[in-house]
């Protein structure tokens, strides 16, 4: 066979893996990345929808050579898909990291099958996350963000955090 399915849908990244944000902690570089195993959800009239995308993680002493981490998260992801019904039921993408005070805080995209949000995740090791919920939701009808958020990335400037993101409204262009 040329392709496997079986094969791909073990490992959460056999298709691809993008989206990554890297830090430097001590020694080590550190980095969060998305990946897609090929999953697809059929939409009906012969459309099919990427799902299932999750969050997986790698380690360098250089910053080139990288080593992925197994995490617990399904098929070898540090953090999958969240339970039946949960905003990151059908996809966890795009993850953006800090390090402070020795926990690890994620920003990260949570899709539910119907609309992308920016969820929040934490970490004593950058590996094993809690999920502590949503960070922000689409805005109301006619806002710039009504049918969902993505790509997000947090700065701490001056004791505040700012959230960037890309919103998706439902006027034209999206």
């Amino acid at each position: 066979d040329a392709v496997d399915p079986e094969g791909m849908a073990a490992m959460f990244d056999s298709m691809h893996a993008t989206g990554a944000c890297i830090l430097k902690d001590g020694a080590t570089w550190k980095a969060w990345y998305t990946g897609w195993n090929g999953q697809t959800q059929h939409m009906g009239g012969g459309i099919t929808m990427k799902i299932n995308f999750r969050i997986g993680h790698a380690t360098s002493p250089d910053g080139i050579t990288w080593t992925k981490t197994a995490g617990a998260g399904g098929a070898g992801a540090v953090l999958g898909l969240g339970g039946t019904g949960d905003p990151d039921a059908k996809g966890a993408a795009h993850p953006h990291v800090l390090r402070e005070g020795g926990v690890y805080r994620m920003w990260y995209e949570g899709f539910d099958g119907q609309t992308w949000r920016i969820l929040y995740a934490t970490s004593n090791d950058g590996i094993a996350w809690s999920r502590q919920g949503q960070a922000l939701a689409p805005g109301g009808a006619g806002s710039l963000d009504e049918q969902g958020l993505r790509n997000p990335m947090v700065i701490s400037r001056l004791g505040q955090y700012e959230l960037w993101y890309q919103g998706r409204s439902g006027s034209a262009p999206n």
